[in-house]
């Protein structure tokens, strides 16, 4: 969106040279520094918002209604203090204008780098190595601040020029060449002081070390309960996961490898002990499973043993197959003798029907047979065509 200052307009009116200032394209800036005002978005008769520059565009005039837009400030004799800008915005504007005029000096590809130093060296010097106590000062995000600090993002101009501004550091250090300290510069950073800085530590600290508290008291309990929990549950069959256990304690799992590790070893032994046990009468049952007649189906086999399929992929990929295969084989003979006894059954209806001196078209079969169904049209007509072949060479 674009915006300008009515007040610029009207000198350029009384010169006679109209243009566009740089400084009115960058977001941030919504404050005009040489007359003190907030810059203009929205025109003041059809109320639109200026479109970018194009080719057919009019310098100091509204692309939609054509109006002049340093009357702006003419029509607006009532002024309030509502209007003028605030010390942001001005330190804004007037910060955009240092970078643009250095613009063709600066680095961009450095400019990470540069905000890293600059900020490494305010944590050691004015916060006492305290990131999160600057990060909060800044109004900075700690996350993103300690992407700064390490130089893995670049800042973005907005969020930059905030933590500029509350830091109280000169906009020098963001296009300065040399690596100068902040005590040689201009202005007077902020001070992070040290209750601050304790303040900010004594809230990311947890409040279960602070003994005394009923938090503290639950953690001792916790912490007692973890040898008779794994007691039980080294007796359970199957035992349970040691997420599980974990949880019936109300402590993380590496919070426990570090309480106990004794107890951790000798359960997670335990644990594949016990699967190792299961998977040897799982593997015998499998083994049995081949022997059955009629061969049951894979899914049958997964349900009767309380398996899944993965752990039968995973652990008996060979005895799976098998099992597949046999009863595939068995399926396939299954069907090949009910498509026999479906065309027996075609043969003796066709051999009926010529003694009664029918035509035993396939129709008249179809009608007649009561296992059709074995066998699908295609081969149901063929296996009509090759009886009556067979019935007229006997003749």
């Amino acid at each position: 969106m674009r915006a300008w200052c009515p007040e610029c307009y009207r000198e350029m009116d009384t010169t006679g040279t109209f243009g566009e200032q740089l400084l009115w394209c960058i977001r941030p800036v919504e404050a005009c520094p040489r007359h003190h005002c907030l810059l203009e978005t929205m025109c003041p008769y059809c109320h639109q918002p200026l479109r970018q520059l194009y080719a057919g565009s009019r310098v100091g005039r509204c692309f939609s209604c054509g109006t002049e837009l340093r009357c702006t400030v003419a029509d607006k004799t009532d002024k309030t203090l509502g209007d003028a800008p605030t010390k942001y915005q001005l330190w804004v504007a007037d910060a955009v204008g240092q970078l643009l005029a250095h613009a063709p000096k600066m680095h961009p590809e450095t400019l990470a780098e540069r905000v890293r130093t600059v900020l490494t060296h305010y944590v050691q010097e004015f916060g006492g190595g305290n990131c999160a106590a600057v990060a909060e000062i800044a109004r900075c995000h700690v996350g993103v601040f300690y992407e700064w600090l390490y130089g893995r993002t670049k800042p973005q101009i907005e969020n930059l020029l905030q933590a500029w501004y509350h830091l109280n550091l000169p906009v020098s250090l963001i296009f300065s060449p040399n690596k100068e300290l902040l005590q040689s510069e201009e202005g007077n950073p902020t001070q992070v002081k040290a209750e601050d800085r304790q303040n900010v530590r004594t809230r990311r600290r947890s409040r279960e070390r602070i003994p005394g508290t009923p938090l503290a008291q639950q953690k001792t309990e916790r912490i007692a309960a973890i040898e008779p929990t794994f007691q039980r549950a080294l007796h359970e069959n199957p035992p349970p996961p040691i997420h599980e256990v974990c949880k019936r304690i109300g402590l993380s799992p590496s919070r426990i490898k570090v309480l106990a590790p004794a107890l951790c070893a000798r359960f997670n032994a335990w644990r594949r002990e016990c699967a190792e046990g299961r998977r040897a009468g799982l593997l015998n049952k499998l083994k049995a499973v081949l022997y059955e007649t009629p061969p049951p189906a894979a899914s049958e086999v997964y349900m009767r043993l309380g398996i899944t399929q993965s752990i039968a992929i995973h652990n008996f990929p060979e005895l799976r197959r098998a099992i597949i295969v046999r009863h595939r084989q068995y399926r396939h003979q299954k069907s090949c003798d009910l498509q026999k006894t479906a065309r027996e059954e075609i043969r003796k209806i066709i051999q009926t029907l010529n003694h009664q001196g029918v035509c035993p078209s396939a129709m008249r079969v179809w009608g007649l047979a009561k296992k059709k169904s074995f066998l699908k049209w295609g081969a149901f007509v063929q296996a009509v065509h090759d009886a009556r072949k067979s019935l007229n060479k006997l003749t």
